[in-house]
């Protein structure tokens, strides 16, 4: 950028103008025009404030982040708005704002940017001759980590259907199939338990959102109750138990975790507890299974539903066929697919560092554009 440029205060540039709020009556659906919020669309509305080529920027909540718009549209009273003018080009202004990181004004306990923080920044400023041909620079370099970022969302797309894939075609040989309540030992649901008996250093009892869509459980958020409401053998859980979402929104009935170790828990009405007979089917193979009908949507067609909810019984759990191999094939692919699943994990770590790479790559292209 050129030092001989006049320096400006941004304030001296730009507006950042006010958006208003419209009431819920107002908001709908099937509204003509998008109704904007500090990070990007809320909701529609047939009403329009602007018409024309601006920059939304987050004021409140979402504080700084910026949204390119063109045409007519509302912007929210948590937002400000830029317009082009002739001093900048809007999308030159767009990449400064970008640039200069507006999130880090950000303060207070709901985060917000007072504008005249920012007025207060000084930049060069080209005239919009040059702040044309900088754009078109600019946008080549920003194009090539836009695709560096498909292709990384690509590449983790991919990687998530590996497993399923590599299972679907294990499992296109036909394997005998047998019912799960042939292969229990025990199915069994848990016991319901109000928040009138949650205490601060009980018993975890375990509830659908410790069931977690990977798999595995989930205790980042926990219900403790006494120890005295426990039956210690209808409630036990314990190495190689598996644990299914019986009760829940209809999409979300199916899901599966296997128990690695014995755990002094109990768990509630809502989750079914199958307790394996080893000598016919690994706990594994059951799980890997659970996880493919869920994804195919059997669990949901099979549902019962009420308001609000939906659910399978222990009867309708157990007349569920499942495809069984013998006991040393079951072995071997589970150990195949933990194996791919261990890659994938690999991979995954190093996409973040990725993502995190072409997000600083971005701020230094921003950067050096503005700055030089």
């Amino acid at each position: 950028m050129g030092t001989d440029w006049p320096a400006k205060k941004l304030g001296e540039v730009i507006e950042l103008c006010y958006g208003k709020g419209i009431s819920r009556y107002e908001r709908k659906a099937d509204g003509k025009y998008p109704f904007y919020g500090a990070n990007g669309i809320l909701d529609y509305t047939d009403k329009f404030l602007i018409d024309g080529e601006a920059i939304i920027v987050g004021r409140k909540g979402s504080a700084g982040e910026l949204t390119r718009v063109s045409g007519k549209f509302w912007p929210s009273d948590v937002t400000y708005y830029v317009l082009g003018n002739d001093k900048i080009n809007v999308d030159y202004a767009f990449y400064l704002l970008k640039g200069l990181n507006l999130q880090k004004f950000a303060v207070g306990v709901k985060p917000g940017i007072n504008r005249n923080r920012v007025y207060e920044i000084e930049i060069k400023l080209p005239p919009l001759s040059e702040q044309k041909k900088i754009l078109v620079r600019l946008e080549k370099l920003l194009a090539k980590v836009k695709e560096a970022k498909r292709l990384r969302v690509e590449a983790l797309d991919g990687a998530a259907a590996l497993i399923p894939a590599s299972l679907q075609q294990m499992l296109e040989k036909k394997w005998p199939e047998e019912e799960i309540g042939n292969l229990a030992l025990e199915i069994k649901s848990g016991f319901a338990c109000g928040k009138s008996n949650e205490i601060s250093n009980g018993i975890i009892h375990l509830r659908t959102h410790n069931i977690d869509l990977s798999g595995e459980i989930n205790l980042s958020k926990t219900v403790k109750i006494p120890k005295k409401l426990i039956n210690p053998k209808s409630s036990s859980i314990k190495k190689g138990d598996i644990l299914f979402n019986n009760t829940n929104s209809k999409e979300l009935v199916g899901k599966t975790i296997l128990i690695h170790e014995d755990l002094d828990f109990a768990f509630s009405n809502h989750i079914t507890r199958v307790r394996l007979d080893n000598k016919k089917i690994m706990p594994e193979w059951l799980l890997l299974i659970f996880k493919k009908y869920w994804r195919d949507g059997l669990f949901e067609s099979m549902c019962t539903r009420w308001v609000g909810q939906a659910g399978i019984n222990q009867t309708a759990m157990a007349s569920i066929k499942i495809p069984l191999p013998p006991l040393s094939e079951q072995k071997k692919i589970v150990a195949r697919l933990d194996a791919l699943q261990e890659k994938i994990k690999k991979l995954q770590e190093y996409q973040k560092f990725t993502s995190a790479d072409l997000r600083r790559l971005e701020q230094s292209i921003l950067y050096r554009a503005f700055n030089k």
